[in-house]
């Protein structure tokens, strides 16, 4: 589990990259309009 807030990811520094980068992508992309399902990242390596 891991605890935090996306809008302050500098107070969680040991989180892995890639999950970082999921999380940056979801504030960027993901809205109330946005079709449910897979969205890739950087294909099968990341994706939400």
């Amino acid at each position: 589990m891991i605890i935090g807030n996306i809008h302050h990811l500098e107070l969680v520094p040991y989180l892995p990259t890639k999950l970082k980068q999921a999380i940056e992508y979801v504030k960027k992309n993901i809205t109330q309009d946005t079709p449910l399902g897979k969205h890739d990242i950087e294909g099968n390596n990341v994706f939400v």
